[in-house]
């Protein structure tokens, strides 16, 4: 329907199935009513007059290319509660790399695996206050995130001399993307992919509680050097691999 303009969808729709609004290049806004629970494969795929989309409250999974070739979606509000969709990105590649702007509502309280991986024009988030999980490489290859800011009631995160590092502690993955990162002594493993494609990433301070570094934990940062002290006793394979400033690594260990 590449003439319409406007759709209005009822309250009393609980799904948009697959390739509904395909190729609805004209229509500029669409409202995704609160009773939605799932976003079919394909359903928006093709509206490139779409600026900016809401996802509410009760939508648990959305289909694969749900909004690819959206090429003027730059803002996405995420206000979604329990989201079960197992796809490794919520976002296609097309439409992660343009996005500007990601807001998670006041009622989210998980943040589901790779949610916004290979948002590489995402410069910051704000992490609300009810927010009590975090998902793997939910950042990754976000090359230009430089701040990444936990609201201050958030009891389970913490934002540490402005490094913008977010701990979580009883799994101890981290998530960063700043010039500086200084990790916390209370720390003893750093998951699988914590850091994995944050460019921006100079200079990182090891803490010497450490025990354990995952698999591709630093790959492709911007270090140029680091210290592992004695208490390491497992790194995952590629942790340090393609990092092409990586000039000098100190291990204090026996």
């Amino acid at each position: 329907c590449y003439s319409l303009t406007s759709i209005t969808i009822p309250n009393s729709i609980t799904s948009i199935k697959e390739r509904t609004f395909y190729g609805c290049s004209s229509i500029a806004s669409i409202t995704i009513p609160e009773n939605v629970t799932s976003i079919g494969s394909n359903a928006f795929n093709g509206c490139s007059s779409i600026t900016s989309i809401t996802i509410p409250e009760n939508v648990t999974s959305i289909g694969i290319d749900a909004f690819s070739n959206c090429s003027s979606l730059t803002s996405v509000i995420w206000n979604v509660i329990n989201y079960q969709s197992s796809a490794l990105s919520t976002f296609s590649d097309d439409v992660s790399t343009q996005i500007t702007s990601f807001i998670f509502g006041d009622s989210v309280k998980f943040i589901p695996s790779y949610l916004c991986a290979n948002m590489s024009a995402l410069t910051s988030i704000i992490i609300p206050n009810g927010v009590d999980s975090i998902g793997q490489a939910v950042f990754g290859n976000c090359k230009e995130l430089s701040s990444i800011v936990v609201d201050e009631n958030n009891s389970k995160y913490d934002s540490r001399d402005n490094c913008n590092a977010i701990i979580e502690t009883e799994t101890n993955i981290i998530i960063a993307g700043c010039k500086t990162t200084v990790i916390p002594t209370s720390i003893a493993t750093i998951g699988d992919y914590a850091f994995n494609g944050c460019v921006k990433i100079t200079c990182i301070t090891l803490p010497t509680s450490l025990t354990t570094i995952g698999s591709n934990a630093f790959k492709s940062t911007s270090i140029a050097s680091v210290i592992i002290y004695d208490k390491v006793t497992s790194i995952g394979t590629d942790a340090f691999s393609t990092n092409t400033l990586l000039k000098s690594v100190e291990y204090k260990g026996s």
